[in-house]
């Protein structure tokens, strides 16, 4: 992991106002922001303080927030959204009348996504999905497309299948939810298992995250034994190594074809 830079930025006497339509209450907090970002990925003028602290004014001064927590989670992700060089962000709001300080923080971690399609345009089924998955994070890098014959009992199309590297700083079952929600919008309908698909996105890996639910596994329990998913891994992360197999996914991609 490359060591982040620190961008520290302080702002004094901010009105905040919480609460609903009904109730409401004006609360001054002292706003402290820590943005931190790659000094090798900075291209001169992604980011100016300037509008940033007018960002900041204006997102305090034109809306309502349940909690001051929710306040900064939402300036977080204002500040993600406007500013693709940031990787981490802390925002600490400090009320001096109660002596309360709230705190929070979030990074963009990096996720693998394998997409396929088999119904329609497949190769402009595969756009729509990565320039839709800007909007849950930003999209690093993407594979090639690449024809595949379908896995399952069930006679079908090939699939056009690729990979996308992805930063995003959404937790594991919120990004679920946001791919399937992507899934929907462009006119997936449900299908029975194997079966044929407009558009498929999964979660291959996030991070190095191991986690087993009902609703997602990670990393995807049959990633390593997929060609249509290791070939476009190679385009991607080559050497990145899988949290439970300690296999790059050029070694996994090797045994998987026989090759060593």
């Amino acid at each position: 992991m490359n060591f982040l830079d620190e961008l520290s930025l302080e702002y004094d006497s901010v009105l905040c106002t919480i609460g609903d339509d009904k109730l409401q209450k004006q609360l001054q907090f002292d706003i402290s922001l820590m943005l931190y970002f790659d000094e090798d990925e900075l291209i001169e003028g992604t980011y100016d303080t300037n509008i940033i602290k007018r960002m900041i004014r204006q997102h305090f001064s034109k809306n309502i927030f349940d909690t001051p927590k929710s306040a900064s989670v939402a300036l977080i992700q204002k500040l993600f959204d406007s500013f693709l060089c940031f990787n981490k962000i802390v925002v600490v709001m400090s009320n001096r009348d109660t002596n309360t300080t709230y705190r929070v923080s979030r990074q963009r971690l990096v996720v693998y996504l394998g997409l396929g399609s088999n119904i329609g345009q497949r190769e402009i089924n595969l756009k729509k999905a990565i320039f839709e998955l800007n909007s849950v994070g930003v999209v690093k890098r993407s594979s090639n497309f690449y024809n595949t014959k379908p896995v399952g009992p069930i006679l079908q199309d090939d699939f056009l299948n690729a990979v996308v590297k992805l930063e995003t700083f959404l937790l594991p079952h919120q990004l679920l939810k946001a791919v399937k929600n992507i899934e929907k919008s462009i006119g997936r309908t449900t299908t029975v298992k194997w079966g044929p698909r407009l558009i498929d996105i999964d979660i291959l890996l996030y991070d190095d995250v191991r986690l087993h639910t009902e609703q997602l596994i990670l990393p995807h329990q049959h990633m390593h034994k997929r060609e249509f998913v290791l070939k476009p891994m190679l385009d991607v992360a080559p050497y990145i190594v899988h949290p439970v197999y300690n296999l790059n996914m050029t070694e996994l991609y090797e045994f998987l074809t026989n090759k060593v």
